[in-house]
C-alpha cells in the first residue's frame, strides 16, 4: 500500500483508510435508507450542510498533516454526495490529461480543470434529470386522450413539479458548494479554439450554464420568496417552489403582521446558505496566498451564522436548530486547530498530532447527525410496522366479518 505524505507508519496509514472508508460507506447507506424510509429531510440536510463546509477546508493553504488531509479525502464524497469513480465520467466524455488547479484544490478532491470531471456524480445527475424532466414535458404537451389522462394524474403532476421544480432546486442548492468550485476553476482555466474536441467544447458550454445558474439562485431566492411572502404557506406554491424552505418557520400565525416577519427571517437562512459559499469560493480562490485572511473571514461568516440561528431559530424543529448550530461551532472549532497549521506552528510532528484533534472534532460532529438520523429512522420503522400490523388486523377483521354474514345468510 502506498504511504500517504508524512504518515510515518503504515498502521496509521492503514487506520486512517478503513475508518475513512466506513464512515464513508456507512453514511452512504444511512442516507440512502433515510430515502427509502422518508426519513426526516431536515436532519439529512443539516447533516450533509456541516459536510460539504467542514470538508472543504483543505482549500486554504495551509501545511495541513497528511492524516487530517487522507481522512478528509474520504469524507468529502460524502459531503458533495460524489459516490461514482471518475471512471463513470469518462466513459462518456473524453477530456484531454490535465492537472489540478493546486494542490490545496487537488487535496480537497478538485483533481481536473474541467467542471464536469470535477463534479462527478452531479453532472450525471443533472443530465438524468434533464432528459427525464424532458419527457415529462413533451408527454404533457401530447393531444391524445391517454397522454392527457397521464399528464392529469395526481401523481404525474407530483413527479413532474418535483422533479423540474422542487428537485432542481434542491439539487442545485445542496451541490452549491462542489458546483461553484467546479465552475470557477473551469471559468478559470478555460479554452477555446478550432482545436477543441466535442467534450471540451461541450464543457465549456456546460460550465457557463451551470456559472449563470449559480450566480443568479441568491438573487433568485431574495427577490422571488420575498414577493410571494404570502404565498409560501399556499399547496400549489410549496409543491413547486417549497423545497428549499422545507422545515423552516413559515407557516401562518394570527398576527399577519409577525407571521411576514418570521417567513422574512427564515427565508433568510437559505440565502446565507449560497452566499456563504460564494465568500467561502470567493476566499479559496482570490486569497489563496493570504490564508491566514481566509480563516479569519471565515471565523466572522461562522460566528454571524450562530448568532442568526440563536436569535432567530429558523427552523420548526428545536433539533434542527441545535444541529445547525453545532456545525457551525464544529467548524470554529477546526478553524481554531487550523491555525496550528499555518507557520506559527513550524514543528511537522507538533502539526501531526494536532491534525488528530482537528480529525476527532469531525468525527464526533457526524457520530451526532448519524446519532439523530439513526434515532429518526428507528422511529420511522416503528411507525410504519405500526400500520403494517394495524392493516393486517383490519383484513383479519373484514375476513372474519364476511365468514360470520355468509353463515348468518
Amino acid at each position: 500500500m502506498t504511504l500517504p505524505r508524512q504518515i510515518p507508519a503504515a498502521a496509521e496509514a492503514q487506520a486512517i483508510e478503513s475508518a475513512g472508508t466506513t464512515a464513508q460507506n456507512g453514511s452512504f447507506v444511512i442516507m440512502a435508507v433515510n430515502f427509502v424510509l422518508a426519513g426526516s429531510l431536515s436532519l439529512l440536510w443539516a447533516m450533509l450542510n456541516g459536510l460539504q463546509l467542514q470538508t472543504h477546508l483543505p482549500l486554504f493553504g495551509l501545511n495541513e498533516p497528511a492524516n487530517a488531509t487522507f481522512f478528509l479525502g474520504w469524507m468529502i464524497e460524502v459531503g458533495t454526495f460524489d459516490p461514482l469513480p471518475i471512471e463513470a465520467i469518462w466513459a462518456i466524455w473524453e477530456f484531454p490529461a490535465n492537472e489540478p488547479y493546486n494542490d490545496s484544490f487537488d487535496d480537497a478532491g478538485y483533481s481536473f480543470l474541467f467542471s464536469i470531471e470535477n463534479f462527478g456524480t452531479g453532472t450525471v445527475i443533472i443530465h438524468f434529470a434533464l432528459v427525464t424532466a424532458l419527457i415529462y414535458f413533451l408527454v404533457s404537451k401530447i393531444r391524445t386522450r391517454w397522454a392527457r389522462e397521464i399528464s392529469q394524474h395526481p401523481k404525474f403532476v407530483n413527479n413532474y413539479n418535483g422533479l423540474f421544480f422542487g428537485g432542481s432546486l434542491r439539487f442545485l442548492f445542496e451541490g452549491y458548494s462542489e458546483l461553484t468550485i467546479s465552475c470557477s476553476i473551469g471559468l478559470l482555466t478555460m479554452r477555446w479554439g478550432s482545436e477543441l474536441g466535442f467534450s471540451e467544447l461541450y464543457c465549456n458550454y456546460f460550465t457557463i450554464i451551470m456559472s449563470i445558474a449559480v450566480v443568479s439562485l441568491p438573487i433568485y431566492i431574495l427577490v422571488f420568496y420575498c414577493c410571494r411572502i404570502d404565498d409560501l404557506d399556499d399547496g400549489d406554491f410549496a409543491a413547486r417552489y417549497g423545497t428549499l424552505y422545507s422545515g423552516l418557520k413559515v407557516h401562518p400565525k394570527e398576527d399577519e403582521r409577525k407571521t411576514r416577519k418570521r417567513r422574512k427571517t427564515s427565508i433568510f437562512d437559505p440565502f446565507m446558505f449560497v452566499m456563504r459559499r460564494l465568500i467561502f469560493m470567493a476566499l479559496s480562490l482570490l486569497l489563496m496566498h493570504l490564508p491566514v485572511f481566509q480563516l479569519m473571514a471565515t471565523f466572522y461568516v461562522c460566528t454571524g451564522a450562530v448568532i442568526y440561528l440563536l436569535w432567530f431559530k429558523p427552523f420548526e424543529e428545536t433539533i434542527v436548530n441545535m444541529l445547525e448550530v453545532m456545525n457551525e461551532t464544529t467548524t470554529i472549532a477546526m478553524l481554531y486547530v487550523m491555525l496550528t497549521f499555518s507557520d506559527w506552528v513550524p514543528s511537522p510532528e507538533l502539526r501531526y498530532q494536532l491534525g488528530w484533534i482537528f480529525i476527532g472534532v469531525l468525527v464526533l460532529n457526524t457520530i451526532v447527525h448519524i446519532y439523530f438520523l439513526l434515532r429518526d429512522l428507528f422511529s420511522q420503522w416503528r411507525l410504519q410496522c405500526r400500520r403494517y400490523r394495524r392493516k393486517k388486523r383490519a383484513e383479519k377483521t373484514r375476513k372474519e366479518v364476511r365468514k360470520k354474514s355468509k353463515k348468518l345468510v
